[in-house]
């Protein structure tokens, strides 16, 4: 068997790698919730900064391809604002336990990279080109996922900026789920996009728990009011699933991690607003935030070991001339 020269490897990593890192970080988080062995909650954390580092090398080695990548698909630059959303899980996972100020730094870097990046996004693929049949669901990323700074915002004494954030990053979602809904359910989808189609349950439940965390003392029927909204997008993801399933592997793959994690954390939340406020809950809510909580893990489980496995059958080990 032979192996593929360091700097092919790092070539032919998938750049979507960064959101396999994202969903490493928020699955050690709610394992962490669930009360599970610490051990994992790290085991998590160590391989999350690893496909981070590997996006990162590539990053630093070979800026040009990213450039290109960037610059020609408004797919795949809409997806890199997950790497920002990997900083941001980051920062609040492990850097700040072990120094406040350099996790503040972190935090802060990320959140105006992200800013930038949707600046330089909007301004390139929205206003100069403005094709309604390139806005798939990695819209989301770029319109919505700094809601994920707002969450965290409290963290860092940034409450009054938490705020800000997630009131124009919610006006934005909106507007971004007008049209993406209109081009996904009226357009036909190319099959390597179709795994994206999982992200319609992030933001609602994003957006949720992060409305939970910055206005605490909501009344119990608005947390239900919002946990109806998340779990019934939820609901259409999961009956979406099995036609995913009959596709072959492809880096949208990645698409199948953050939005389940994100979901089961969300209904954790709220399960817990509404015991701390002595809110009647139904016997079977705590059920449901576990069983959901376990699927998270089985799907976070499922995309690492398929990148795993592309990795090394396709990055790592060499098969002859390849087109990177």
């Amino acid at each position: 068997m032979k192996f593929e020269p360091l700097s092919v490897i790092i070539q032919k990593i998938p750049m979507p790698i960064f959101a396999v890192s994202l969903a490493l970080f928020a699955i050690g988080n709610v394992m962490s919730m669930h009360h599970w062995p610490q051990v994992l909650f790290w085991f998590c954390g160590a391989l999350a900064t690893f496909c981070l580092l590997l996006f990162l090398g590539k990053l630093a080695l070979y800026p040009a391809m990213i450039k290109k990548d960037l610059q020609t698909s408004p797919v795949l630059a809409s997806v890199s604002g997950g790497a920002f959303m990997a900083l941001i899980q980051m920062a609040t996972y492990y850097v700040k336990p072990l120094h406040a100020g350099a996790a503040l730094v972190l935090w802060a870097f990320s959140v105006l990279g992200y800013v930038l990046l949707a600046i330089w996004f909007s301004q390139k693929f929205v206003w100069e080109k403005h094709d309604l049949l390139q806005f798939y669901p990695t819209y989301f990323l770029i319109y919505a996922g700094l809601a994920l700074a707002a969450l965290s915002a409290p963290a860092f004494g940034q409450a009054v900026l938490g705020h800000f954030i997630f009131w124009l990053t919610l006006l934005l979602f909106l507007i971004v789920l007008a049209v993406v809904g209109w081009r996904w359910f009226s357009q036909p989808v190319n099959t390597p996009f179709r795994p994206f189609f999982c992200l319609f349950t992030a933001p609602p439940s994003l957006f949720f728990a992060t409305w939970l965390v910055l206005f605490p003392g909501l009344p119990e029927t608005a947390v239900y009011a919002g946990l109806a909204v998340a779990q019934l997008l939820f609901l259409m993801v999961l009956t979406y699933l099995p036609r995913l399933f009959k596709i072959p592997f492809y880096a949208s793959y990645a698409a199948l991690g953050f939005p389940f994690v994100i979901t089961s954390y969300a209904l954790t939340v709220a399960l817990n607003t509404l015991t701390k406020t002595g809110a009647a809950i139904p016997v079977w809510l705590p059920l449901l935030d576990y069983v959901e909580f376990l699927f998270a893990v089985v799907a976070v489980i499922y995309v690492t070991v398929w990148y795993v496995s592309f990795i090394i059958n396709y990055c790592l080990i060499c098969r002859g001339p390849q087109t990177l």
